[in-house]
């Protein structure tokens, strides 16, 4: 089952522009694999023949995930990535480019120095992956760090979370993404069918009690307990509460819905969430019980 998930992006912090280009036109992109053409061809008869895509194994689950797509739909975008790029007016030629990029990082090492790999591409393709991941400025594709670099080589519904923070760099973008790339896939089936019949404008909101509680989590408290700030993600304090693991995601359930229901009592109209809370937390357990 595709998870169907909600994404929140903060604002970008773009950095200094960096103007390093080592492309020299769509056909740089290809380098020591040949023309784009060509690595258009052999990726998409033998995805499985990538075997060093990455020393990450979240990255290479995922760029294979993708060439496999690919290779059976004739597209790197699901239904829901298809819908992103409709929205985001993205042309059938730069999806068709975006397409074989991902392609070209996969047979040539792209993933395993995904920072290097998009500073050498073109100013052309650099505006691909802009436009594919809605990125305000050119600059927020330039300077990433190797997260962002690596999920600007990946369709939105493949990105991963590399340093397990629970967050998703995109480029120089931040998001917030519920269910996160690493929670386990029972959960992420259990919210999709938690979400189904919820009109598409609800489903971001329906994330919102997660993302308060991970706020939470973060509040930043001095000596005398007044809260003055919040720990930034790249903070050493700053705390992921989403676990990797279903034990972890039910305990976390449990956590948020006791606490909703203590708020039912001083506020009715938290009794909604609460309920909301409560469907989701018996689908992941009968979904979980359905995976063992």
């Amino acid at each position: 089952m595709t998870s169907v998930t909600s994404t929140i992006f903060y604002p970008p912090h773009i950095g200094a522009r960096n103007d390093h280009q080592l492309g020299n036109g769509p056909d740089s992109a290809a380098g020591a694999g040949g023309s784009s053409d060509q690595a258009v061809s052999n990726s998409a008869e033998k995805p499985t023949q990538h075997r060093a895509i990455s020393l990450q194994p979240r990255v290479s689950s995922a760029v294979t995930a993708t060439l496999i797509h690919l290779q059976e739909t004739g597209s790197v975008f699901n239904d829901k990535d298809t819908g992103l790029m409709n929205i985001r007016s993205v042309t059938d030629s730069e999806r068709q480019r975006f397409a074989e990029i991902v392609q070209d990082a996969a047979s040539t090492g792209g993933y395993q120095d995904p920072v290097g790999y998009i500073q050498s591409l073109s100013s052309k393709d650099i505006e691909v992956l802009r436009r594919v991941h809605s990125l305000a400025e050119t600059r927020g594709v330039q300077n990433t760090n190797v997260e962002g670099a690596v999920n600007l080589l990946l369709p939105p519904q493949n990105h991963t979370d590399l340093n397990n923070d629970g967050l998703v760099n995109t480029g120089a973008a931040v998001g917030f993404v519920f269910p996160p790339p690493n929670a386990p896939q029972s959960v992420k089936d259990a919210w999709e069918e938690t979400i189904k019949d919820l009109p598409a404008d609800e489903r971001l909101l329906a994330s919102t009690p997660f993302m308060v509680a991970s706020v939470a989590a973060n509040i930043k408290f001095d000596s005398d307990g007044t809260a003055i700030g919040i720990y930034e993600h790249t903070d050493p304090e700053y705390q992921n509460i989403f676990g990797t693991t279903e034990g972890e995601w039910e305990a976390l359930l449990t956590h948020l819905i006791e606490q909703s229901r203590a708020l039912d009592k001083v506020d009715p109209s938290q009794k909604e969430t609460t309920e909301f809370l409560e469907e989701f937390a018996a689908v992941f357990a009968n979904t979980r019980g359905a995976s063992v």
